[in-house]
């Protein structure tokens, strides 16, 4: 397949100007439309917005500081990342003036978590758990025979080391079989570095799309995947942050089911 492109440059006026949010459009395959938002307006959307699972990310307060994704020949999947505004708007001469210098490049080491995704559907109630030191256990409820995520649970270890266990993220009525699974992990030993999965319409809901499965790696290795992996028509592959470091949180959206989830990383 032949592909024709050209360059279109945004200029943002910073620092009365910063990135906020952004928005698109993805397929299976690839990102088919890219929008960005700043406090102060709109540039976009670019590409072919009518095609496509539609995403979004709320900008939350912070400022969008870099990017990560996946390509081949067209951008594949897109990701950021997030500072809080106090930090991000920091001004410092040398880092203006020289975006290659060694200040730019340790901006992944300064240890601030930083907020990834959320992927999957539009709908649902937002959720934030927060960040902790160390995430002990995953519980994951798998729905059959539709085989979404049902709902997910965390157990976070705090850093005066008490235990704190999230809210169940999804749906609490079902018909059906539902069967869970518990990830414990040592939380020093071995620790979660990502997350993937796909996301796209849940069978016997009139459309409605949620986080039909879900993996977790670790720095040992990957648990799962849980619930039905699909690459067919209309289902979306996602997968977080390929750096070097862990996941400190999760974040994202539940409706009857678990409808997008996001995470909190700690870089290393």
């Amino acid at each position: 397949m032949n592909y024709t492109s050209h360059f279109l440059h945004i200029c943002i006026d910073y620092p009365d100007e910063y990135l906020t949010s952004i928005s698109g459009t993805t397929t299976c395959y690839l990102v088919t439309s890219l929008c960005f938002h700043t406090n102060q307006n709109r540039y976009g959307p670019y590409g072919n917005s009518q095609d496509g699972t539609r995403f979004s990310y709320e900008g939350k307060g912070g400022v969008l500081v870099g990017f990560h994704g996946r390509f081949s020949t067209c951008i594949t999947s897109i990701g950021f990342y997030v500072m809080p505004k106090s930090l991000a708007m920091g001004r410092n001469s040398s880092f203006e003036e020289n975006p290659r210098s060694e200040k730019c490049c340790r901006m992944s080491s300064l240890g601030i978590p930083r907020d990834v995704g959320p992927w999957g559907a539009s709908g649902g109630k937002a959720w934030d758990d927060g960040v902790f030191n160390i995430i002990k256990q995953v519980r994951v409820q798998i729905g059959e025979p539709s085989k979404v995520i049902f709902g997910i649970q965390f157990k976070y270890v705090k850093k005066d080391s008490n235990f704190i266990l999230s809210r169940f993220h999804g749906g609490t009525d079902h018909d059906g079989d539902i069967s869970e699974v518990e990830i414990n992990l040592d939380g020093v030993q071995e620790y979660l570095t990502g997350i993937s999965g796909y996301y796209g319409p849940v069978e016997g809901y009139d459309g409605l799309e949620g986080i039909t499965s879900l993996a977790f790696h670790t720095n040992k290795g990957k648990h799962g995947p849980y619930g039905q992996e699909s690459g067919g028509a209309g289902y979306v592959y996602f997968t977080s942050t390929t750096s070097s470091g862990k996941i400190v949180g999760f974040h994202g959206r539940n409706g009857d089911f678990l409808t997008a989830i996001g995470v909190h990383m700690e870089y290393l």
